[in-house]
C-alpha cells in the first residue's frame, strides 16, 4: 500500500503546473467548445463489503464477486460437502481513478484520457491492476477510443444497479479489452465497430485460460452495433465475431508432431432496451453466443479426438425494474442455459473446455450447468457522496452431464438441482 500511495503521489508531481483541476473552469483562450488546454481530474471510492451465505460458491475477489452456487458433492453417507455457510468482511475492491482532458489532435474537439485501478487478489496477498486505461478523442458526430475498457458487449449504459461487484454476471458479458472502437453519433441514432484482442479476461483451452489462443489466431475479435438513443429510451442490437486457435501443434497417427492451423470461429448476437421515466427505470438484455467463457458466460467448445471444434450456444438474459432517487429499490432477473451444439462429432473422445463445469470430487468426471437463474431485490441510500445497500438473493442451478443424442450432436441433462441464498451489504464514500 505504501509503494502504491508513493506512485500515485509521483504522478500528480509529474502533472504539468499548467495542469488545473477542472472545478477551477476554463482559461480564457479554451476553445470553441470550452475545453481547457489541460486539466485533470481525480475520482473513485473507498468501499467496504459484507457478505454471508448459505453455500460454497464459485466466486473470485474473497467470495466478493459470486457466479453459481457449486453442486452437490455426497461424501457416500448422504452428506453434501458443498452445503456450507460462511461470511466474509472486506474492504479490497476501492477503485481510484485519473480522467485528464484537453484540446484534441487531427481536428477533434476534445480529448479524454482515462487511468482507472482497482484492488484484487486472496487474503494473502493484494494485487492492483489497470481497470481502464484508454485514450478518447471526440469530433462534432464521432468519437475514437483506444486503449483498456469495458467491452462492446457490456452496454455500459445498461449496467444493473446492484450492490454485488458482478454487475449482474454470469447473466451478461463481463470484460475489459485492449480494443480500438469506432462511434457515430446521429440525433438519435449512434453506429460502432471495435476491434479488440484479450489480455485480462481470456478464452478457456487446453493449456488452461490464456490469451495466447487468439493471439495465434491473428484475427482479432470484431463488434458492429447500432443503437437508437433518445435519453428516455434506448434500444440496440450488435454482432460479435471471434476466432481463436486453441492448438498451434497436434500428433498424428504416426505420431509426429503437425502444424496445427484450424480456428475456432464463433459468432454472437445482442439485443437490449433501456427505457427510464421520472424516478422509474427499467433495462433488458439478451445474449445468443458461443465460447464466451472470457466474459464469465457458462458455455464454451468441445474438441474431440480428431481435432474439431465444437461450439456451444449459450442463451444469457437478465432484466431489472428499479424506482426511486436518494432511494432506490431494484428488482433484478436473470437466466442463462447452455442450449448444446448444433455441430455434430462421430467421435467419442473428447474434451470441454469453457465456463460452467465442476470436477466432482476423487474422480475424474465433471458436473456442468444445464440452466441457471437468479432472482434478487436490492435496496440502497444515496446521499451526497455516499452510498449504502444491501441485496438480498437467490440462485438455482440445474447440473447434469455432457452427453452426444441420436444425432451426435452434443446436450447436457438436468441430473441435478442445488440452490443458495445470499445476503450482501455494502458502504461506500465517493470522491
Amino acid at each position: 500500500m505504501k509503494r502504491f500511495l508513493v506512485l500515485i503521489y509521483g504522478i500528480l508531481l509529474s502533472l504539468p503546473f499548467t495542469a488545473q483541476n477542472t472545478t477551477q473552469g476554463v482559461t480564457q483562450n479554451s476553445s470553441k467548445s470550452e475545453i481547457p488546454t489541460k486539466t485533470w481530474d481525480l475520482y473513485g471510492f473507498i468501499r467496504s463489503d459484507f457478505f454471508v451465505q448459505n453455500r460454497n460458491t464459485r466466486a473470485v475477489v474473497l467470495d466478493l464477486f459470486p457466479l453459481y452456487p457449486m453442486p452437490k458433492y455426497p461424501n457416500g453417507v448422504g452428506d453434501d460437502l458443498n452445503n456450507s455457510p460462511s461470511a466474509g468482511l472486506s474492504s479490497i475492491t476501492t477503485r481510484i481513478g485519473f480522467k485528464f482532458n484537453s484540446a484534441g489532435i487531427f481536428g477533434a474537439q476534445k480529448y479524454t484520457g482515462i487511468i482507472e485501478t482497482d484492488f484484487g487478489g486472496s487474503s494473502d496477498y493484494v494485487l492492483v491492476r489497470i481497470r481502464k486505461a484508454y485514450s478518447q478523442l471526440d469530433w462534432e458526430k464521432s468519437r475514437l477510443i483506444l486503449g483498456q475498457t469495458w467491452h462492446p458487449l457490456f452496454i455500459e449504459e445498461l449496467m444493473p444497479n446492484v450492490v454485488s461487484i458482478n454487475t449482474g454476471a454470469p447473466f451478461q458479458a463481463l470484460n475489459r479489452s485492449p480494443q480500438i472502437r469506432y462511434n457515430y453519433r446521429g440525433q438519435d441514432f449512434n453506429l460502432t465497430a471495435a476491434a479488440i484482442y484479450q489480455v485480462m479476461y481470456t478464452s478457456s483451452g487446453p493449456k488452461g485460460k490464456s490469451n495466447q489462443y487468439q493471439k495465434d489466431a491473428v484475427i482479432p475479435n470484431l463488434f458492429f452495433g447500432a443503437e437508437y438513443n433518445t435519453g428516455k429510451l434506448i434500444t440496440g442490437i450488435g454482432g460479435d465475431f471471434k476466432a481463436i486457435r486453441p492448438e498451434k501443434t497436434w500428433i498424428d497417427n504416426s505420431n509426429i508432431e503437425r502444424i496445427n492451423t484450424r480456428l475456432l470461429n464463433t459468432y454472437s448476437g445482442i439485443a437490449y432496451l433501456k427505457f427510464a421515466h421520472n424516478r422509474w427505470s427499467i433495462i433488458s438484455k439478451t445474449l445468443l453466443g458461443q465460447n464466451l467463457s472470457d466474459h464469465s458466460i457458462i458455455g464454451g467448445y468441445i474438441i474431440d479426438n480428431e481435432h474439431n471444434y465444437l461450439s456451444l450456444n449459450t442463451l444469457a438474459s437478465l432484466a431489472q425494474v428499479q424506482y426511486g432517487q436518494i432511494h432506490k429499490l431494484g428488482l433484478f432477473g436473470g437466466y442463462s442455459a447452455i442450449l448444446g451444439s448444433t455441430a455434430s462429432t462421430n467421435e467419442n473422445i473428447y474434451n470441454f473446455y469453457g465456463f460452467g463445469a465442476e470436477l466432482i470430487p476423487s474422480s475424474n468426471q465433471y458436473q456442468y450447468i444445464r440452466d441457471m437463474f437468479r432472482v434478487m431485490l436490492t435496496y440502497t441510500y444515496n446521499p451526497k457522496n455516499w452510498r449504502m445497500g444491501v441485496e438480498l438473493e437467490y440462485n438455482g442451478v440445474n447440473w447434469g452431464s455432457l452427453n452426444k443424442n441420436p444425432s451426435n450432436q452434443f446436450r447436457i441433462s438436468a441430473d441435478d438441482y442445488t440452490a443458495a441464498y445470499r445476503m450482501h451489504a455494502v458502504i461506500m464514500y465517493l470522491f
